[in-house]
């Protein structure tokens, strides 16, 4: 999704952001300190945390998912969870696309009034998918769209094409909206492609260093 970041927000709305491109080297624990100091505010000030929930890349989004439960634990505040796709606004838009890397990707789109659908595709899949069957959308919001629209406008496929930033700002901006509390021990990543790496179904033999 990009570097990490971090926002905080005062009374319903947004007053101060930090990129770790510009500030904290991407350790997030570096970049809420230095956003609070900015904006004259400690922890102890904190009403509730807000942290992005995926999907996404494994390790940004364990990692901002690991630092997000610790102080809400640590200070006894309330946690709030925010998937990728609410933040793209996909309760509103007709086709909402993640990008994740060159190849793959997330889509959402209008199953039925008032549903949501989310596949995981490989791109030339969802190409493919789209020629055939799905309903054609005017309007593509995401992320990371470059690979995709590529691929679309490679096949002959036109539409207007909304590619946002998928910052912390926009998570608090969603989770002022509709977002709701959870449990610390509750808040997983919200992944959608099946995981890669399997473990094995047999374990392997143990070594022994016994003298032959």
């Amino acid at each position: 999704m990009g570097p990490g970041s971090a926002a905080l927000a005062l009374e319903g709305r947004v007053v101060a952001s930090l990129r770790a491109d510009g500030d904290g080297r991407g350790r997030l624990p570096r970049l809420v300190e230095a956003l609070l100091q900015q904006c004259d505010r400690t922890l102890g000030d904190v009403d509730a945390f807000v942290v992005a929930a995926g999907p996404g890349r494994f390790t940004g989004v364990r990692s901002a998912l690991s630092v997000a439960k610790g102080l809400a634990w640590a200070l006894k505040k309330p946690l709030v969870t925010i998937g990728s796709l609410e933040a793209l606004g996909c309760l509103q838009e007709p086709l909402v696309v993640l990008g994740d890397g060159p190849r793959a990707l997330y889509v959402a789109g209008l199953a039925l009034p008032g549903e949501r659908i989310v596949y995981a595709w490989e791109i030339s899949d969802f190409i493919q998918y789209y020629a055939d069957s799905a309903p054609r959308v005017s309007r593509i919001v995401g992320t990371m769209l470059g690979p995709v629209r590529g691929a679309f406008e490679a096949a002959g496929f036109v539409a207007e094409w909304a590619d946002v930033t998928l910052d912390a700002e926009r998570h608090m901006l969603a989770a002022i909206e509709h977002g709701v509390g959870c449990n610390v021990h509750d808040a997983e990543p919200r992944y959608v492609r099946e995981p890669s790496i399997t473990p094995p179904r047999v374990a392997p033999p143990r070594l022994s260093f016994a003298d032959a």
